[in-house]
């Protein structure tokens, strides 16, 4: 599920044109936070061109189900910001892409308060019915 999911979303970046996506479900970012040792978030799908970069989580359930999607909003939310500074960093300081933030979700049922959180965090939600 979880792995199917991640590839629709890599297959549909790819027929964007993205030049340079994620290879695999063990693709992760090193996030610096402070003075403290790196540590390495996994991202479901990255992808990158000229302009744009995407950072996709994915999550998909095996049923049709209501989950509590703020736990992944915040993770997200709270990473983003080291993120652009590893893309940066990785790119060289010249590389200033938009930046699409993005949770994509198979089966689960968005709550409210979930949607608006994502929303006020600047975090795309795509669902089955978008994707």
């Amino acid at each position: 599920m979880q792995e199917e999911l991640e590839n629709r979303v890599w297959v549909l970046l790819a027929d964007l044109g993205f030049p340079e996506l994620s290879m695999g479900s063990e693709f992760s970012i090193s996030l610096q936070k402070g003075r403290s040792e790196p540590v390495r978030k996994g991202v479901s799908v990255f992808a990158k061109d000229d302009e744009t970069v995407v950072v996709a989580q994915c999550l998909a359930t095996q049923g049709i189900q209501r989950k509590s999607l703020k736990p992944l909003v915040e993770e997200l939310s709270s990473n983003k910001s080291q993120i652009a500074t590893a893309i940066r960093k990785h790119y060289g300081d010249g590389y200033k892409p938009k930046i699409v933030w993005t949770i994509v979700t198979d089966k689960v049922i968005w709550s409210k308060p979930d949607r608006e959180l994502a929303a006020k965090n600047n975090i795309a939600v795509v669902t089955e019915r978008e994707l």
